[in-house]
């Protein structure tokens, strides 16, 4: 009808919302509207996709993503019913999304982003956290619940809970400008303020799952949202819902990674007899997750709470089929101040084994952004860091000029014309990136 010349010479539209803190709204002449219905118990949800026309191929699941997500927010994680009669994805930012109450602006079909903004309903539209002095109180939950959902409902996968924490929080973690998490979220900077509000307070509530378990911590978390919906809660109020609930004194993990400056680092001390001695030498408490790769290719996981390995801070594991074993991976998955100590055989072996020489080393140009991957020698290992990103990790050998990060959350291939190393593809938190050798 537009462009027949449809036109009005003037039209008035009125929004009532209730128990919103904040409104938003967009407008556009070549945009597509998508919508759908969603039952969450007896009401009806209206979720609706806007975006641009010509980009319509790129949206046919976006709204379908939101309704599952809904639902699952509803039934399952954190099993809260979706509490307001609508919500939007309006496709319009540049970079990244932005939430607002039954809506979000962003910047594609991603489903990360959709899933994300989406949360922002319960923190910090339903549960009014004060994101400006404490961005991690709501920041922090959208990116870990976004992980959550993503690994258990999208792809099936029950096992992972701190995904790419490691990566994540990268050069700055255990730095001087790695603050207690308590600090006012208006007193960082640039350098920082990422790190505190999504990542790090991300990685904390997986410990905090990890150690209390899914139905605990689920109970928790749902009190947490119920009890304080419609208020402003403080840090300390959500400490208390999550020990009135659990029963437990957490004050263990709440001081050193809210209150107190420090580290993580465990570290294998030995290997001997089918025994694995484990050393905790950091004053940030992390769970114990072991990774033992046998011969065959088979693989066994083995784990402790972050609070069992407080109390017990050298503890010995026994691994079954010991003379099987090929390799041992401690902490693959959780932030470590020296990572090359947490492998059995050690890396400088692997190296050896492997004839790895010094010739890879350089740095790379990458093509799809104007990111620069310089690859030196750290502790006698290869380590790569990704300037402008924060990212940086040891490569671990498979072979062939094949490499991944320590942590698996990186994979890596080096390609050759000859003798000569020419450049480098990197698979990485999704992305898949080409760079050439420029030195």
């Amino acid at each position: 009808e537009m462009k027949k010349g449809f036109s009005h010479k003037g039209n008035t539209w009125h929004y009532v919302a209730k128990e919103v803190s904040d409104f938003a709204f967009a407008t556009s002449d070549h945009y597509l509207w998508d919508a759908a219905m969603q039952k969450v118990g007896d009401r009806n949800v209206l979720v609706s996709s806007a975006f641009p026309a010509e980009e319509a191929k790129d949206y046919t699941e976006l709204t379908n993503i939101q309704q599952r997500t809904i639902k699952y927010f509803s039934e399952n994680i954190p099993g809260v019913p979706y509490p307001y009669p609508a919500f939007t994805t309006f496709v319009g930012l540049k970079g990244g999304g932005m939430e607002f109450p039954m809506m979000a602006n962003n910047d594609g079909p991603g489903r990360g982003v959709a899933i994300h903004e989406l949360f922002h309903t319960y923190f910090p539209m339903y549960v009014r956290i004060n994101e400006r002095r404490f961005a991690w109180m709501d920041e922090g939950w959208a990116s870990y619940i976004t992980q959550l959902v993503s690994d258990r409902f999208f792809e099936e996968n029950d096992n992972d809970l701190f995904g790419a924490a490691k990566l994540q929080l990268g050069g700055i973690f255990g730095t001087y400008e790695d603050l207690p998490l308590i600090t006012s979220t208006q007193f960082m900077d640039n350098n920082n303020y990422g790190y505190a509000s999504y990542p790090l307070p991300q990685f904390v509530y997986a410990m905090l799952h990890h150690h209390l378990g899914d139905e605990m911590f689920l109970k928790a978390f749902r009190t947490y949202i119920t009890r304080w919906a419609q208020k402003s809660p403080t840090p300390y109020d959500f400490f208390f819902t999550f020990e009135d609930v659990s029963g437990e004194d957490l004050s263990w993990l709440w001081k050193p990674w809210f209150f107190n400056f420090g580290y993580s680092d465990v570290q294998i001390e030995s290997w001997e007899n089918g025994k694995l001695t484990v050393a905790n030498k950091g004053d940030r408490p992390v769970p114990l997750l072991i990774e033992v790769t046998y011969k065959d290719g088979t693989k066994k996981d083995f784990s402790k709470s972050a609070k069992e390995l407080m109390e017990n801070d050298s503890p010995e594991i026994n691994i079954p089929d010991a003379d099987k074993v090929k390799m041992i991976m401690v902490n693959r998955q959780i932030p470590d101040a020296n990572d090359v100590d947490n492998i059995y055989p050690s890396l400088d072996k692997l190296y050896s084994e492997m004839g790895i020489t010094d010739q890879i080393a350089g740095s790379y140009q990458f093509k799809e952004y104007p990111i620069t991957g310089h690859l030196t020698k750290k502790e006698n290992v290869f380590f790569l860091n990704l300037d402008q990103t924060g990212i940086s990790f040891y490569l671990l050998p498979l072979g062939d000029n094949k490499f991944e990060s320590l942590d698996g959350a990186a994979s890596l291939e080096f390609t050759k014309e000859g003798d000569k190393y020419t450049g480098l593809n990197l698979s990485i938190l999704n992305y898949f990136l080409t760079a050439e050798k420029i030195d």
